[in-house]
């Protein structure tokens, strides 16, 4: 193992294993980046304009409620480039050389989503909440109108981007500390073959009671059907 992965391994076990003083999961800063978005396409194959100026999107909120919860997290597809965390299957060559022109492939399951600012050096997960966990597990929203709106409408899903650089991947630790007690958690399947598609700790009790802090900001999605 070379040393730049030796430091690593260093860095993450705070993160898990020193709960008596765990700070916010603050993990890997977007230096040199701006930071990812996430938001509706206003193209009329995803969705349309109803009669009271909200967006909507074409299908079933409980159907990419449970896809996304049964494990189809990462929201890059992969047949894109940016994908991999490690270059031709070698574990100590990171895929993380960025080209600005390059828009990556979205999975089926997020293509109703614009995203901006993803870049090669970090991986990205998408997580769904109902109202009450969102309340639970995302500080600052339950007094938000925007939020609180939809509180009681079955058709609406809250979902949060995440996101961190893959050289914190790279870490020998990184599936004992974070990716494995995710899995328990959620009880989602996680196979170390696809390393790509690992869950991680989207929701408080976890890691201690710390919340994720490489998040966007909740965004609504309102579905034409339940």
């Amino acid at each position: 193992m070379n040393n730049k992965y030796k430091k690593l391994s260093l860095c993450l076990p705070f993160l898990g294993a020193v709960t008596a003083t765990l700070s916010p999961l603050v993990l890997a800063a977007t230096c040199g980046y701006d930071r990812p978005t996430i938001s509706i396409k206003e193209d009329s194959k995803y969705s349309y304009i109803n009669e009271n100026n909200e967006r909507i999107i074409k299908g079933s909120a409980s159907e990419f409620y449970n896809t996304n919860r049964s494990g189809v997290f990462n929201p890059i597809d992969p047949s894109d480039p940016f994908y991999s965390i490690f270059k031709d299957n070698n574990p100590n060559v990171l895929n993380n050389k960025h080209n600005q022109e390059h828009k990556p492939k979205i999975k089926g399951n997020f293509e109703f989503l614009k995203f901006n600012n993803l870049t090669a050096p970090h991986s990205y997960r998408i997580y769904s909440f109902k109202y009450p966990e969102l309340v639970t597990n995302i500080p600052g929203v339950a007094t938000r109108k925007k939020y609180t709106d939809y509180k009681n409408n079955p058709k609406a899903v809250y979902i949060v981007l995440y996101w961190i650089e893959k050289s914190n991947e790279a870490a020998p630790n990184w599936v004992r500390d974070i990716v494995s007690p995710a899995a328990a958690h959620l009880n989602v399947p996680y196979s170390a073959d696809r390393k790509e598609e690992a869950p991680w700790p989207f929701v408080k009790g976890i890691i201690s009671q710390e919340t994720w802090k490489n998040i966007t900001e909740p965004v609504v999605l309102v579905f034409d059907k339940e």
